[in-house]
């Protein structure tokens, strides 16, 4: 069946749902197969938009929604987590409400998926350190020692771009109490610690202003 002719302001439409999913496609668990040319996108779409009353638009929604569920879903299989870092003190279930909003934004989803997103991604989600503690994943005390090994690092690097200006002051700290909290959460390093290293990062970061 051939396309009517489309009005700018869907073939705008058109372009813009193309770029969402050439965006998302490497998420998607399609492998190594190329995304469609926004031509042959413009051609497969073209009929749904301009039938009133089609049911097309329903099914591509829900194919949408199913292709984001496995990957979800199947996280596990390839050794992936869905991991909630809690870096502003923010819940589970509210990074699961933003993200489910995100995703029914761009992909000009019904209002009606995001609680499926969202009640999806509050069941598959763990936090940091429920991952560190899997019986999977568990930390050895040389696992320990190399991520401690690894905030030294990063801590040297990133005063390092300081010096260079790289990034400013107020950053670089942001930086540093990020991935020191990241090791406490994880029961890596202790509170003391962590306050240790950020204070001290402070006192050398700010002399280099």
């Amino acid at each position: 069946m051939q396309a009517p002719p489309l009005s700018d302001g869907d073939r705008a439409k058109l372009k813009e749902e193309y770029e969402s999913i050439v965006a998302t496609w490497p998420t998607l668990g399609l492998g190594a197969t190329p995304p469609p040319t926004l031509q042959q996108w413009i051609g497969a779409r073209a009929i749904v938009v301009c039938r009133p009353n089609s049911s097309d638009q329903h099914l591509s929604d829900i194919r949408l929604f199913n292709a984001i569920e496995k990957l979800v879903t199947n996280f596990r299989l390839y050794n992936f987590n869905l991991t909630h870092i809690d870096t502003d003190g923010r819940q589970f279930i509210d990074s699961s409400q933003s993200m489910a909003e995100m995703l029914v934004s761009n992909f000009k989803l019904p209002h009606h998926f995001t609680k499926r997103f969202s009640e999806l991604f509050d069941y598959y989600q763990k936090s940091l350190t429920e991952v560190v503690n899997s019986e999977n994943v568990g930390l050895t005390p040389l696992a320990n020692a190399n991520l401690i090994d690894a905030l030294q690092r990063f801590i040297g690097r990133t005063a390092e771009a300081v010096v260079e200006r790289e990034v400013d002051v107020d950053r670089a700290i942001g930086r540093v109490e990020g991935a020191a909290a990241l090791l406490l959460r994880a029961n890596v390093i202790s509170r003391e610690r962590a306050a240790e290293e950020t204070d001290q990062f402070k006192k050398v970061a700010r002399k280099k202003k």
